[in-house]
């Protein structure tokens, strides 16, 4: 795990020992979403994997990957910013990364399409 990751992972953990103190977890919690952006600029498939991971999980306890406790657009967001991220790790030629994340997403329920296989099944109707 990124030495970065891991720092903003144990400032989550400490904020939510201190009390619950939501509002230094969710500060940590944005350190993590930047990584995750940070990301998009050189993906790393490990540090992409730790990082996702980490925001699912710390997601979890905040409630806020939960539908019933998070507006539709802020699970947009997240999503719009994976498929930014697997646009980015195919522009790469990282498509083992970026398949491993489509099938993460699919088995979530989520539909995923991309370009060429969008056209290769219209094709084939």
């Amino acid at each position: 795990m990124p030495k970065t990751l891991e720092r903003a992972r144990d400032e989550f953990s400490k904020a939510m020992d201190d009390d619950f103190n939501t509002p230094a977890a969710l500060t940590a919690y944005i350190k993590i979403i930047s990584l995750a952006e940070d990301e998009l600029k050189q993906p790393d498939q490990s540090r992409a994997l730790a990082t996702l991971g980490t925001l699912s999980e710390l997601g979890n306890i905040l409630g806020v990957l939960d539908p019933d406790s998070q507006s539709q657009e802020r699970i947009a967001q997240l999503l719009h910013l994976l498929q930014e991220l697997r646009v980015e790790l195919r522009a790469k030629r990282e498509y083992a990364t970026a398949d491993w994340i489509r099938e993460k997403m699919v088995g979530m329920g989520f539909v995923v399409e991309d370009s060429a296989r969008a056209e290769k099944k219209a094709k084939a109707e």
